[in-house]
């Protein structure tokens, strides 16, 4: 038996990849960095993520550490949206060197070559080359401080930063995914509309006055790993066994009611 509990207490930090491939950029937040000699580390990036691909078909990758003292926005930023939908890197003060997108502000960056790679299943590892490594300013941020003390913080710099709409004096309409919960503000929500975090199409999105018409009230149900809210129409207790959080990628057991 593996308990979940026992593994978050490995200590890890929070970093910003940034990926450049045939002129699109990308990246995205990871916390499984093991540096593994002088000059070498290890990264490890779920499958889903447009960053796992960009970085096995470029070859390199910047890493930005984050500090304790990066806005909470920069986090939700990379972390709660696709870069499929978003261009992530234009709503955050950054740089390019070496061809490369990095963070202004990171405690430390990184320039990565990539030697080997491996299927994790879910997951790749990549075992890199590091290239060129910058020393900044701060103190880098800890993925125990984050669960402990940032992770509300940072779904709500999300939720306030996200672009909206010009609404012309009128009140948009809210549409919400009923699969993970995110709010889309449009008078109309496009046919051909993904979720930027979980992927599901326009047909998963529910109008805000017709979700809360419903007499019954869905249990919200809360990733203890990264703070994810689960309030879709389908009772959590109904959902398969293999429902993983679409913000972690970790099992339905990482839940817990709220």
């Amino acid at each position: 038996m593996i308990d979940l509990n026992a593994l978050l207490k490995l200590t890890y930090g929070l970093y910003v990849a940034g990926v450049e491939n045939s002129g699109r950029s990308g990246g995205c937040i990871v916390d499984a960095v093991m540096q593994t000699t002088d000059d070498t580390l290890a990264i490890c990036c779920g499958k889903k993520t447009q960053t796992r691909k960009f970085i096995a078909e470029s070859g390199r990758f910047s890493l930005s550490v984050l500090s304790d003292e990066t806005d909470p926005f920069v986090i939700g930023n990379f972390g709660f949206q696709s870069g499929r939908d978003a261009d992530k890197w234009a709503n955050v003060p950054h740089r390019v060197e070496n061809g490369l997108p990095v963070l202004n502000g990171a405690a430390a960056y990184l320039f990565c070559r990539v030697i080997e790679a491996k299927d994790l299943g879910s997951h790749t590892l990549f075992l890199c080359a590091i290239e060129t490594a910058v020393n900044g300013q701060g103190e880098a941020l800890s993925y125990t401080l984050y669960r402990k003390e940032w992770k509300e913080r940072v779904a709500a710099a999300f939720k306030a930063g996200k672009p909206v709409q010009d609404t012309k004096g009128k009140a948009m309409t809210k549409w919400i995914c009923t699969v993970c919960g995110y709010e889309y503000e449009g008078d109309t929500l496009p046919a051909d509309y993904t979720c930027p975090v979980c992927g599901v199409g326009a047909d998963q999105f529910e109008k805000v006055e017709d979700k809360a018409a419903k007499t019954k009230t869905p249990e919200k149900w809360v990733c203890s790993v990264c703070g994810h809210v689960y309030d879709g129409e389908t009772p959590f207790d109904e959902l398969p066994d293999d429902y993983t959080c679409p913000v972690c990628h970790h099992p339905k057991s990482a839940f817990v009611k709220k």
